[in-house]
């Protein structure tokens, strides 16, 4: 229950109130079920994410490490959740301004999803669009438009044209457009 209270704290804005309700359910949740049970592993992870959020990077990066790590030797390294886990550690090191640890992880990432869930999987198009921020991030637009390009198209085609999906996807394509130079396009997609 207080892993559902957090999320709804977390939907809410209420990040202070959503860290504190989910370390007490990890706190809980360790001491009944164990630290590797997927419940604790997913609270854990979640309380990663929510210190991320609020720029408490020295705090979330040794809980989102664990909670890998754990889901690394509980589902293998090569699951989906160890996966996403995975790329969480990508957001948060993107997040510290460290791109240079940042790409591999979402490289990684990237190639499992596409090799074990195919590329048009959600997982596999939401890591492509993270790869292709950080490559905003750092000004390589050759790497990030046909990236951009790829997420815009299948979001477009998963979710339609007014999703918010579609529209983030588009404006970032439209970002990088009017960074290069091509203003009739970004125009377009505006």
């Amino acid at each position: 229950a207080l892993n559902g209270l957090g999320d709804v704290f977390a939907r809410q804005g209420r990040l202070a109130d959503a860290e504190k309700a989910l370390a007490e359910a990890l706190d809980l949740s360790g001491k009944s079920l164990g630290e590797r049970h997927p419940i604790t592993m997913t609270i854990m992870n979640n309380l990663g994410e929510i210190l991320e959020k609020e720029g408490l990077y020295d705090q979330a990066e040794p809980i989102l490490k664990k909670a890998y790590e754990l889901s690394w030797s509980a589902l293998g390294e090569k699951h989906p959740t160890t996966m996403a886990r995975f790329n969480n550690l990508a957001l948060l090191h993107e997040s510290q301004g460290n791109f240079g640890k940042a790409e591999p992880l979402y490289k990684n990432a990237l190639s499992f999803f596409k090799n074990s869930l195919g590329a048009a999987h959600p997982d596999a198009i939401g890591v492509k669009n993270n790869l292709a921020y950080l490559y905003m991030l750092q000004n390589k637009f050759d790497l990030a438009e046909p990236l951009f390009s790829d997420v815009a198209g299948r979001w477009t085609e998963q979710f339609g044209e007014g999703h918010k999906k579609t529209l983030i996807g588009l404006n970032n394509l439209a970002r990088v457009y009017h960074k290069v130079n091509k203003f009739e396009q970004a125009e377009a997609l505006f």
